[in-house]
């Protein structure tokens, strides 16, 4: 008999703020937290799918093109810290105690973690874009 995984305080959060802010976020945003979700997923909670690196590169590639609005940008940064919260709940080495088929905390600890980092890299990536350069000067 297997027992139904207890989430722990930081999951309740992270799937709460989902729902929260889904309908807030431009089509593209929601692009970008489908591609994290899904490439987390595939990479570490389908034990019966073999997840090649170039998934997640060509994933974060198509997530660069993402036209994002500062409100998109304000509510994937609470989304990658709320992710990186629930990944920091759960031990990442805990692969004995199970939270469906074949897998364990430790897969659920991944997942968040690449959610997180997937969104956060992304981010980060935007906003040096749109930093002004201080060469030669102000204008």
């Amino acid at each position: 008999m297997t027992t139904k995984h207890q989430s722990t305080h930081e999951e309740g959060a992270y799937g709460q703020l989902l729902e929260d802010v889904w309908e807030k976020l431009s089509g593209p945003a929601q692009d970008i937290l489908d591609r994290a979700r899904y490439t987390a997923y595939a990479d570490n909670l389908a034990y019966n799918y073999a997840f090649h690196p170039e998934e997640y590169e060509e994933a974060m590639a198509k997530m660069r093109l993402a036209k994002l609005t500062d409100q998109d940008r304000k509510l994937l940064a609470e989304v990658w810290i709320s992710a990186l919260a629930a990944a920091e709940s759960l031990d990442p080495d805990d692969y004995e105690t199970p939270v469906g088929y074949r897998t364990f905390r430790g897969d659920l600890h991944w997942y968040y973690r690449v959610v997180s980092d997937m969104v956060r890299d992304i981010l980060s990536e935007q906003n040096r874009g749109r930093e002004p350069s201080m060469r030669g000067g102000p204008a």
